[in-house]
C-alpha cells in the first residue's frame, strides 16, 4: 500500500495595471488595463513528482458611469501538470467577471 503525502504548496504571482488618465472626461482614457503572470507548485504528487502550474492573465477594469465603481473582466490562460515529462498535462482558459463597488464613507457633512 502506498502512503499519501502532502507537500508544501508554493505560488509566485506578479501583475501590473495601467490607467492612461484616471481624471480624464474621456471614458476610454479611464479604462484600467491589467496584465499578470503566475507560477506554482502543487501540494500533490503524480508518480512521486510534484506538478506545477503556470498562467498569464489579461484584464480590464471598466468604470461605471456616474459612479466610482468598476466592472472587472479578465481572461487567464494556463497549463498545469508535469509539463516537461508529458506525464499529466492540462491547458485551461478561465474567464472572470467582478464588480468593485466604491463610494465615499467618511466625509465631513455641512449643515446649514
Amino acid at each position: 500500500s502506498q502512503r499519501d503525502t502532502l507537500l508544501n504548496a508554493r505560488k509566485l504571482a506578479i501583475g501590473c495595471e495601467y490607467v492612461p488618465n484616471s481624471t480624464s472626461r474621456s471614458y476610454v482614457q479611464t479604462i484600467r488595463y491589467r496584465l499578470g503572470a503566475n507560477i506554482a507548485e502543487s501540494y500533490t504528487k503524480v508518480n512521486e513528482k510534484p506538478y506545477s502550474e503556470m498562467g498569464i492573465t489579461l484584464g480590464f477594469g471598466l468604470p461605471l458611469k456616474n459612479s466610482k465603481s468598476i466592472l472587472n473582466l479578465n481572461l487567464e490562460y494556463g497549463s498545469r501538470g508535469i509539463i516537461n515529462q508529458n506525464l499529466v498535462r492540462e491547458d485551461y482558459v478561465k474567464i472572470g467577471l467582478g464588480v468593485s463597488i466604491n463610494e465615499n464613507w467618511f466625509f465631513k457633512r455641512k449643515f446649514e
